[in-house]
């Protein structure tokens, strides 16, 4: 009998760790969603805004992209209908919106406890969220943590964390000044071609 109960515990523990984890889609899928999603990309915004509303029951990044383009027109309400279908279906970048959208007051009441447990939620998978929640740690003090982000979300191609780490290496203010690290991180900001947030939300 007590077999059986550790046994069932175990499984218990390991359905609820796979739970975890498993309401954001992996890379690999999100990949495929995101070259799907690339096709729409037109210079006529009008025609990739449909575009994306036709594939949006079935792609996560095209959701996304409708809810940035309907938050930059003013229509916050659906931007977040927007924004919360992607995050509901597994689109990890949908949460740096809406962590945004509480910092601000955007259509939610201000709650930087809930903006910053939607970044935290995601740190370790998107870059940019990374990058955001680099600067809550370094409020508190957590330097080591917040250097690890910034350098995560740089190495992904993240511009404004490269700048940051470019700043952060050279002034001494965090941590010691590295003229190696600080020319590393200067190069690949300069390298235009390699932009995490415009491979992400296409603009």
């Amino acid at each position: 009998m007590s077999q059986f109960i550790k046994y069932s515990i175990i499984i218990l523990i390991s359905f609820a760790f796979t739970a975890c984890f498993s309401k954001y889609k992996n890379s690999e899928v999100l990949q495929s969603e995101l070259q799907i999603a690339d096709s729409c990309i037109n210079k006529k915004i009008k025609l990739e805004m449909d575009c994306y509303d036709l594939i949006a029951y079935k792609n996560s990044f095209a959701q996304l992209r409708l809810g940035i383009y309907e938050l930059k027109i003013g229509n916050s309400t659906i931007a977040k209908d927007r924004f919360l279908l992607a995050k509901e279906s597994g689109n990890i970048y949908a949460n740096v919106f809406l962590s945004s959208m509480y910092e601000n007051g955007i259509f939610y009441k201000k709650d930087e406890e809930m903006a910053i447990k939607l970044l935290k939620d995601v740190e370790k998978l998107d870059p940019i969220a990374a990058y955001k929640i680099s600067f809550y740690y370094l409020a508190n003090d957590e330097v080591e943590k917040a250097i690890k982000l910034l350098e995560f979300s740089a190495n992904k191609g993240v511009k404004d964390a490269q700048k940051e780490l470019v700043i952060l290496y050279s002034n001494g203010q965090y941590i010691k000044e590295d003229s190696e690290k600080s020319n590393y991180f200067d190069s690949l900001y300069q390298d235009k071609k390699k932009d995490f947030s415009k491979k992400i939300y296409a603009k």
